[in-house]
């Protein structure tokens, strides 16, 4: 089947979408990468409101049941370790006593359980009040990415992403992160296989598919597993639409893929704190670390930083200050050991490299000329030991490491985002990726299975199975035996089954005259590597009556009739009697005969999603709901927040303005004795005295947003005024001085714009000439109706005021700027050389043509000089400003432009 195309981003939208942005998700176990990409921006990284553009992948709640995420809720794995979840897409589709499960989930501090109704996969235990699933975690980190992104792009929305999976994903895990999207309010366009978004990023960000063939083996050592892929870069040559002319392409295919789901960098990292846990019980006995998750918690904490650090140095110091109640621990790890302790972790992450070589044929001896580059990224790559036996292993001598490890696999969802919106103009890659599990299919609940897509199907395919009798079929999709997919040990014997269908080929609406050829059943393996039934229907044929019209015979034409000159014959009259008589028209005749078409009818088919442990839209519906309800919740709490910290914070500015010295000079106001009374200042202390003992009162633990805000407002409507006047007082001169230079620099510009040359200048000078007389006009009557108040009363106008027209004139003034000057007008003609010198006088010295043409260009003159006074006026009107002294100064303006052409004549 033909490759998908997936593109570069060019700034240019396909439609009328000025607005549309997408995302790329690399959700990680650990952290969360979002790469986005909007109309008239380059594809970037999306940071958080911390500014960084890595986001921890975690949800935490505390004891009140309020929610943080990212680096928010970093804190919260040391304070409630049993409730900050990490690796929650890791618990899709996933069992408590599954074989990944205990080795990753084990250790920690969770509350898991069955959850019968399906199939006993996963659900947590948050409290007594609040049990949620893995798929309303991952909704809440979706979410919280949704979120900070919007933020990102200014507050556009965003809800179109593509999100990346490890391609080891079951098919049950793969649906329920689907609808954990879903769930999260965003509309995924696709899947993506990590390894493929990173391939497809390399590809483009190196450009290595230029050469003949490049071949480059993908090694990702990420938290919770090992992958690895064979990938080959090649040009491939496709139609133009356009030219119709054939261009090269660059295109990647996925030719191999293994992983290794137990061997993750969590399991080194375990490794330092079983030996710092060791360490400690050695050093304090009768105090076990098990039976204390906090500690635990802090363990797992030093246990990071101390494998981080051995990757640089040889030795890390792992210090802990409280490690259990009041007791420290601190412990040196040298890198020696701690590659002694992982040695069966490091070898494991080596065995789907050993597999992956084997079966495309690459030994140690032939990888330099079977391979071109062994590129790492994912985390735990970065490990020293890790490289060597990487090293060891492939025969490379050195490893690629300049690829943005951290983001690479975000970049390359955006682009495939891009894409798949049909909102962005790209150039083509074609993607080649994998199907990376063999899936079987058996009928009516028989023992033999057959190949419905071999690992390695191209995506997304499509495939047609064909019967010659018509009955209704069980359909049993299930994994091979040998499949890399994590069991779920859902406690069933076929265990490898994942989904069932019904087709009813009986009830299929056939009549009497069809003869049943074949019965198909379609099935699909889309770009998200999802197998579904399309559809089911029955090929027939059916002997059907096909009815020709025949044409009706041509009429005779009647003869003509003879001419009478001097009257109207009787031949004729008769003629025309007959003309107009009514012929009714014949009856149609048809050719009847029978053929034979070949049709389709559809099946009716049924799914069974309950079954296999898939979400109906009823379970979608009340997680929706629930997730709602968490989300009321946090935006009231972060409202009463907001509204009493404004409390909190106007008591202090407040405090610190009435204590303020008045010889300070730094201080952004004047001394609030010069603009208030006593008794002002003493009602507002006795105030902010009153409403911070309200604080700490019993009735503002439980206020609502709206009380704290109404309590704001006793104050503000004693403090505002008092502040707004000393800080007018200390700036009004300047800002208003501010606004008479802009005038005088835009006036400037101006008259050197317009300077020597001809009336095409006079109605545009007109216009920004009036708008500059009316802010003078505006500000010299506010100046004067201060004159008259006391610094006592409110001001006759604002600095806010002042800055918007000093705005405006800012404005003009760079509008002047980027004029062009004007060009001056042509010289006028020299007269004709045939026509002879006239020896007249000065006043007759022009024909009568040119006389006739002096006419004309002083009736235009004058026309643009009605133009300009009445542009003039019309300006007035625009600034919605009456005043006599402006008018004037226009008409006169305009009267001067209108006179320049005269004096130029």
């Amino acid at each position: 089947m033909k490759a998908l195309c997936v593109f570069v981003l060019l700034l240019v939208c396909a439609h009328s979408c000025s607005g549309a942005a997408v995302m790329g998700i690399d959700l990680g176990s650990e952290f969360l990468k979002v790469a986005v990409v909007k109309h008239g921006s380059p594809i970037q990284v999306a940071m958080n409101e911390q500014s960084t553009r890595l986001t921890p992948s975690l949800v935490s709640f505390n004891e009140n049941m309020e929610r943080s995420y990212g680096l928010g809720a970093v804190a919260g794995a040391t304070r409630s370790p049993s409730t900050t979840f990490s690796s929650t897409h890791q618990l899709l589709a996933q069992t408590p006593f599954s074989e990944l499960m205990q080795l990753y989930f084990s250790k920690m501090p969770y509350s898991l359980e069955a959850d019968p109704t399906r199939m006993n996969y996963t659900r947590i235990v948050v409290n007594s009040q609040l049990t949620v699933t893995p798929e309303e975690l991952v909704a809440m980190v979706l979410t919280y990415a949704r979120t900070y992104t919007s933020r990102f792009l200014n507050d556009s929305d965003v809800n179109e992403c593509v999100i990346t999976v490890p391609a080891f994903f079951s098919q049950e895990q793969r649906h329920a992160l689907l609808d954990a999207a879903r769930l999260a309010g965003l509309t995924p366009l696709s899947l993506m296989h990590d390894h493929a978004a990173v391939a497809l990023q390399f590809g483009l960000e190196k450009d290595v598919a230029r050469q003949e063939k490049y071949s480059a083996l993908f090694f990702d050592m990420g938290a919770r597993s090992t992958k690895v892929s064979l990938v080959d870069f090649y040009n491939t040559q496709v139609e133009d639409a356009r030219s119709r002319t054939n261009r090269s392409v660059g295109e990647f295919s996925v030719r191999a893929y293994a992983a290794n789901p137990r061997a993750g960098g969590m399991l080194l990292e375990q490794r330092i704190v079983n030996r710092i846990v060791a360490s400690f019980e050695a050093q304090h006995p009768g105090n076990k670390v098990a039976d204390y998750p906090r500690s635990l918690a802090k363990a797992r904490k030093a246990a990071k930083s101390a494998k981080e650090n051995l990757s640089v140095n040889q030795h890390a110091w792992i210090s802990i200050e409280s490690f259990l109640g009041d007791k420290d621990f601190s412990m040196q790890l040298s890198r020696a050991d701690f590659e002694a302790d992982c040695a069966d972790i490091i070898d494991g992450a080596m065995l789907p490299v050993r597999q992956l070589m084997e079966a495309a044929g690459i030994t140690a001896e032939n990888s330099m000329e079977k391979l071109n580059a062994v590129v790492l990224f994912g985390g735990t790559s970065r490990v020293p030991a890790i490289q060597a036996a990487l090293i060891k292993t492939t025969g490379r001598p050195e490893l690629e490491k300049t690829l943005n490890a951290d983001e690479a696999a975000a970049f390359g969802a955006a682009y495939l985002a891009a894409n798949s919106s049909g909102n962005f103009r790209v150039r083509a890659y074609n993607v080649g990726d994998a199907a990376p599990h063999t899936i079987m299919v058996a009928f009516n609940h028989s023992d033999e299975k057959h190949v419905l897509f071999a690992a390695g199907t191209r995506l997304p395919s499509r495939k047609k199975i064909a019967f010659t009798s018509c009955g209704n079929t069980s359909i049993l999709l299930s994994y091979a035996e040998n499949s890399l997919v994590p069991i779920a040990n859902r406690g069933k014997d076929d265990s490898l089954d994942f989904a069932h269908y019904d087709a009813f080929c009986a009830g299929a609406a056939l009549n009497e005259n069809m003869t049943f050829q074949k019965f198909n059943i379609i099935f699909t393996l889309d770009s998200s590597g999802i197998v579904s039934l399309q559809k089911a229907d029955v090929t027939v044929q059916e002997e059907i009556e096909v009815r020709t019209l025949v044409p009706p015979p041509k009429a005779p034409k009647a003869p003509k009739a003879p001419v009478v000159v001097d009257g109207t014959s009787e031949e004729a009259t008769e003629s025309a009697e007959a003309e107009a008589a009514v012929v009714p028209d014949p009856e149609p005749v048809y050719n009847v005969t029978r053929k034979t078409v070949t049709k389709s009818v559809q099946v009716r088919t049924h799914v069974d999603r309950e079954t296999y442990g898939l979400m109906t839209s009823g379970r979608q519906s009340e997680l929706a709901a629930q997730l709602k309800r968490l989300q009321s919740a946090d935006e009231l709490r972060a409202r009463i927040a907001a509204a009493k910290n404004a409390v909190e914070s106007y008591i202090y500015t407040a405090r610190n303005r009435l204590a303020s010295d008045p010889n300070d000079h730094t201080f952004d106001m004047i001394p609030l004795d010069k603009v208030s009374t006593e008794e002002d200042r003493e009602a507002l202390s006795s105030k902010l005295s009153e409403l911070e003992e309200w604080l700490y009162d019993e009735e503002a633990a439980t206020a609502t947003a709206e009380r704290f805000e109404s309590r704001l407002a006793e104050a503000t409507s004693i403090g505002d005024p008092i502040f707004s006047r000393a800080y007018e007082a200390k700036h009004r001169d300047r800002v208003v001085g501010g606004l008479f230079v802009a005038i005088v620099n835009a006036t400037a510009a101006l008259e050197k714009w317009t300077r020597g040359f001809e009336n095409e200048t006079a109605r545009e000078a007109s216009r920004i000439l009036g708008i500059l007389n009316t802010t003078e006009s505006w500000i010299s009557r506010q100046l004067e109706a201060q004159k008259d108040r006391s610094l006592f009363e409110t001001p006759a106008f604002t600095i806010e005021q002042v800055q918007k027209r000093t705005q405006r004139t800012l404005e003009l003034f760079a509008e002047i700027s980027r004029k062009p000057k004007p060009k001056p007008r042509p010289p006028p003609k020299p007269a004709s050389s045939s026509s002879k010198p006239q020896p007249t006088s000065p006043v007759n010295r022009t024909s009568s043509a040119s006389s006739g043409e002096s006419k004309s260009n002083s009736n235009n003159n004058d026309d643009d000089t009605a133009n300009n006074n009445n542009n003039s006026n019309n300006n007035n009107n625009e600034e919605n400003v009456s005043e006599n002294t402006n008018d004037n100064n226009n008409n006169n303006d305009s009267n001067n432009g209108a006179e320049e052409p005269a004096a130029s004549d």
